[in-house]
């Protein structure tokens, strides 16, 4: 019984010794990339928003968003976002919300969820997205626009 329970410690460590070393692992690999994942973001999201580009976003979009989202579907939203909000005034930068690691047998994926502020000139919204770092590229996979002009009156 003695002997049991003292693998069953021993088990239970190392499982436990490795869950450490791969979160660990995965937060240093988080931590390290923040800074390209902000660049990105910074730089992705002023040229999608400055002219409302379709083209843009989705030359910058994951598989996932690509999967999801149709042509048809961001020109509707993109015009009506135009319409509604106007033309950029001010781009206030991404500011990091939460971030997430996984290691796939394809390679560790880097999830970086960001919250941007910009003024319109029809008033101001604010622009959530999330990058992904995959196969050694940043690509978007969500962006949303929340602004009370965008609202129906």
């Amino acid at each position: 019984m003695k002997r049991t329970l003292l693998a069953l410690a021993t088990v239970i460590l190392v499982f436990g010794a490795i869950a450490l070393l791969v979160s660990g692992a995965g937060y240093y690999s988080a931590s390290s990339r923040e800074g390209e994942a902000r660049a990105y973001v910074d730089k992705i999201v002023p040229a999608v928003v400055s002219r409302w580009s379709t083209g843009d976003l989705l030359a910058n979009a994951s598989r996932e968003m690509l999967r999801d989202v149709t042509l048809d579907r961001v020109d509707t939203l993109f015009a009506s976002f135009k319409q509604r909000l106007g033309h950029l005034r001010a781009y206030g930068g991404a500011q990091r919300e939460k971030f997430f690691f996984s290691f796939t047998t394809r390679g560790r994926v880097l999830t970086y969820v960001y919250l941007v502020t910009a003024q319109f000139e029809r008033g101001p919204a604010q622009i959530r997205v999330r990058a992904i770092w995959r196969d050694g590229q940043w690509k978007l996979s969500d962006f949303y626009v929340f602004s009370d002009s965008l609202v129906q009156r």
